[in-house]
């Protein structure tokens, strides 16, 4: 009798744990765009949203980004502009009417509905106390991390792609003269704030992917509401990359950021934006449309495809570091699948 009530109480203890690692871990944008007129100084554009696909295999990355912008811009020019910490060899571009449509009941709530019925059934036996060291058991089961690399040589567009009334050039350049030589050239100047920004990547391991709006007509005619327009990027990398740091001249702007990652995956969360960040894990059968076979590596079919969906709601301010993830899946998400 006293094994069985020990086991029960282990029992109990194990689903105890398990919802408080579901729960604990919810604490827890992709460059800049911009607009001119009159090859002034350039004025950021007011996103509405951040929205972004990442799917990442054997240190290659590839990664969907999608801004939606508010300002209208019937006469003028739209510009987006990121890093991306790869060797230029090693990135292609391409601009893409197409994104992937994920949806499905996250691992976490699964997990507390479960929970809510075995504790439901468990009250009515009165055995409802669990000690208070598992909050700190509990809290010590997340972590942290950064890091990064270096290269030379002068401004030169790698790739250029024209596609839905966009342009779209990737550049590798590796000093402040060479980038304003280009931004020149295009009859770009950003601002002040901006400029600082960029100073943090030149001299290391990183290319741009620099986007125009070159054709309006064009691209009204293809969006009209029905088509999303995305720059795609392939790039290696050993850990996977989301370029947060440039949002941020955007200053005390609010601009949700979903970030969809194909797979179990463990994000470092730096300490700005850790109270604004939740992150779900999802389990869905998923067929790939032809159109994005590239993008799930050929892929066809998934009788449970994995993503985790990490949304950041943060004032720009805070979004003062790039976003580093680790692709393998946390303790506490195997807890999770485990359970």
């Amino acid at each position: 009798m006293i094994n069985i009530m020990n086991s029960k109480l282990l029992y109990i203890l194990s689903l105890i744990i398990l919802l408080l690692i579901s729960i604990h871990g919810n604490a827890f944008a992709d460059g800049g765009a911009f607009k001119y007129v009159d090859n002034s100084i350039l004025e950021r554009f007011k996103e509405d949203s951040q929205l972004c696909f990442i799917n990442y295999q054997n240190e290659t990355q590839k990664m969907i980004i999608n801004i939606t912008l508010n300002d209208k811009f019937e006469e003028e020019k739209a510009i987006w502009l990121f890093p991306i910490p790869a060797k230029p060899n090693e990135t292609k571009i391409d601009i893409i009417d197409s994104e992937p449509i994920l949806s499905g009941v996250s691992s976490e709530h699964i997990l507390a509905n479960r929970f809510n019925d075995c504790f439901t059934q468990l009250y009515l036996t009165q055995i409802y106390t669990y000690p208070y060291f598992m909050f700190q058991l509990v809290s010590n089961m997340t972590g942290d991390d950064q890091g990064r690399s270096k290269e030379s040589d002068k401004f030169r567009v790698i790739d250029k792609i024209n596609k839905f009334g966009i342009t779209s050039e990737l550049i590798s350049v590796k000093n402040k003269k060479d980038f304003i030589e280009y931004l020149t050239k295009h009859k770009i100047k950003f601002p002040d704030d901006f400029n600082k920004i960029i100073d943090g990547y030149l001299g290391k391991d990183y290319i741009f992917v620099v986007s125009w709006l070159s054709n309006l007509a064009e691209y009204k005619n293809k969006t009209n509401g029905r088509y999303p327009i995305a720059v795609y990027v392939t790039f290696k990398t050993p850990e996977i990359f989301f370029p947060l740091k440039f949002t941020s001249i955007y200053g005390n702007l609010k601009i949700p950021i979903s970030l969809y990652v194909i797979n179990f995956i463990t994000p470092k969360i730096f300490d700005n934006i850790r109270q604004y960040t939740k992150i779900e894990h999802f389990r869905i059968p998923y067929s790939t449309p032809n159109d994005l076979l590239n993008f799930f590596f050929d892929i066809k079919k998934f009788d449970r495809l994995e993503y985790t969906k990490i949304s950041i709601n943060s004032e720009a301010i805070n979004l003062t570091e790039d976003l580093w993830i680790d692709h393998k899946e946390s303790f506490r998400i195997s807890m999770i699948k485990f359970f």
